[in-house]
């Protein structure tokens, strides 16, 4: 079950956009994109194993996207979102 729903919340359309944008980015030598992960990523949730990989998975996935951009010398700012529930 979990290697069906991992793709969903992770990289199949994160590593789209990222592709399609970079280009982009590196032309003008700047850029920002933002991934909508959530707290789940960083803490489990009993029950909801394959949602808590899937958003692993993309903090991880944009953690190492920031990184890349070190070796073309262009500014880029990766931010993740990590909303949580609240009262």
């Amino acid at each position: 079950m979990i290697p069906s729903l991992v793709p969903l919340g992770r990289m199949g359309t994160a590593d789209e956009i990222a592709n399609a944008v970079l280009p982009g980015m590196r032309r003008r030598h700047r850029g920002r994109i933002i991934n909508l992960a959530s707290r789940a990523g960083i803490q489990g949730i009993p029950t909801l194993s394959a949602y808590v990989t899937s958003k692993a998975a993309l903090i991880r996935f944009s953690e190492a996207l920031a990184l890349e951009p070190l070796k073309m010398a262009f500014r880029f700012l990766p931010s993740i979102l990590e909303p949580s529930a609240h009262r």
